[in-house]
């Protein structure tokens, strides 16, 4: 206990020896066992931000002696007092009191835990160009918002993003609360196949993310590079466009290839899918909401344009429809197994250049990349994504029944290729490099012609990547 306190404990066992010594020897003496009152002390509690801490501690009885220790550190008490510079982290003092007897009373305490470093948080980059990026912090926070966890490219440019939350136990919080552990992030547009990010956390000049001791953040500049390859569904597809000025809006798509497609969404309970029939169109199935809706024929002896395929009882609301091409004739006659889109007509209205999203054929094959690629015959079908790199690869396959591709980079012919070859064969590579590092298009252009030789002017889209 310290020199001071056995110092106290001997004077008072001298005291009590003396004491002795003058009873009388007749009289019987009685033992004082009765423990103190223990002092009273105040002091800090729980979690506190501040690293100095008042004490006070005050004797039940004016005769007691008290001993006190601060994190197992004998001091001076009673009395009121400062302690500074505390370290990060948990504290104690204690009192207890001794009375004339050496009696001990229970000994009381105060205890809290400094806690004055602010948060920090750690970006993890997105797995994936489908996937968000994370900033997790290391204790519960407060404060995220748009200015104070920010998403940039390696320029500074702010890159609109959404954003959500959760809790310590991954529940969904608003980001506006006190509870967030993780923020997520992910551009509105999607990650940019290449792109290099920042997200900035605390940025100078703006909302602050704090703990609920108002521990502000540390200030991050955390960098990454989003993924650099992309399977075929990365890219963004499209049918040939053809020029008549038959057509309703003066052109129509069309494709042939069993599962390519044709989707666009509407509102209301009705839908007219307009279309062609003729020798070299074929059989195509619509749904609506993923449901198959029918089944169509569209061979004919001779070119129409403007034949309706119709829908009821749709029911109110947004819907999805999907034209989707079977690769089938429509007759033993029949010169092909082209699929037309002319337009849509809905309660609101007829729209003869509808915006759809297309798709090209997708095929299994176990030497493709991920199990599938993408192909397309017709001249002027383009595959197309966005990137980030000073190079870009193609990673194609060349067979019997390929043709020609052209690529082009930010609308520049870079390279056309033969994709002829006597045998099927997975792997070929054809690169474009010498960019300059920032964002470029790149699009890939069916040719529609071949060598002498093929059988066909099949197109694969295997995988993308870039350097």
């Amino acid at each position: 206990m310290g020199g001071r306190r056995w110092r106290a404990l001997a004077a008072s066992a001298c005291a009590a020896m003396a004491l002795l010594v003058l009873q009388p020897t007749t009289a019987s003496a009685v033992a004082d066992t009765t423990p103190p009152n223990p002092p009273t002390i105040t002091g800090p509690s729980g979690r506190v931000a501040s690293t100095s801490a008042d004490i006070s501690v005050t004797r039940a009885d004016p005769s007691d002696t008290v001993l006190c220790f601060a994190d197992g550190i004998e001091v001076n008490c009673p009395g009121s007092w400062t302690i500074n510079g505390l370290d990060e982290g948990a504290h104690t003092v204690t009192a207890t009191s001794y009375d004339a007897a050496m009696n001990e009373s229970a000994t009381v305490y105060v205890y809290w835990v400094v806690d004055s470093i602010g948060p920090v948080g750690t970006t993890i980059a997105p797995s994936g160009l489908t996937t968000n990026a994370t900033v997790s912090f290391n204790e519960i926070v407060a404060g995220v918002s748009a200015s104070s966890v920010r998403l940039v490219t390696d320029a500074g440019s702010a890159v609109p993003a959404s954003r959500s939350c959760v809790t310590n136990t991954l529940e969904a919080t608003p980001c506006g609360s006190a509870s967030v552990r993780k923020v997520l992030l992910k551009p509105d547009a999607g990650w940019v196949l290449g792109e290099r990010y920042r997200i900035l956390v605390n940025p100078v000049g703006a909302a602050t993310v704090a703990d609920d001791l108002g521990n502000i953040a540390a200030a991050t500049n955390s960098a990454f590079r989003v993924q650099t390859w992309t399977e075929e569904l990365g890219a963004t597809y499209t049918w040939r466009k053809v020029t008549n000025d038959k057509a309703r809006g003066g052109s129509y798509l069309v494709e042939r290839r069993q599962g390519a497609s044709a989707t666009w969404s509407f509102s209301g309970g009705s839908l007219t899918w307009v279309t062609m029939t003729g020798p070299a169109l074929g059989k195509a199935e619509l749904y609506v909401d993923d449901t198959l809706r029918g089944t169509y024929n569209n061979y004919s002896e001779r070119v129409r344009f403007g034949v309706e395929r119709s829908l009821t009882g749709l029911g109110a609301g947004q819907h999805v429809v999907e034209v989707r091409a079977l690769g089938k004739k429509g007759a033993r006659a029949g010169t092909g197994t082209l699929v037309a889109v002319d337009g849509f007509v809905t309660a609101s209205g007829s729209d003869v250049a509808p915006v759809v999203a297309q798709t090209w054929q997708r095929t299994d094959n176990a030497n493709a990349s991920n199990g599938y690629y993408s192909i397309a015959d017709l001249g002027s079908q383009t595959a197309s994504l966005t990137f980030r790199g000073t190079a870009v690869t193609l990673h194609t396959a060349v067979g019997p029944r390929f043709g020609e591709v052209a690529l082009f980079v930010d609308g520049e012919l870079a390279k056309t290729v033969d994709l002829y070859a006597p045998a099927v064969a997975f792997g070929e590579q054809v690169t474009v490099s010498g960019l300059s590092d920032a964002r470029h298009t790149l699009e890939l252009r069916v040719l529609g012609s071949s060598a002498a030789a093929s059988a066909g002017t099949g197109v694969v889209v295997d995988r993308i990547s870039v350097g």
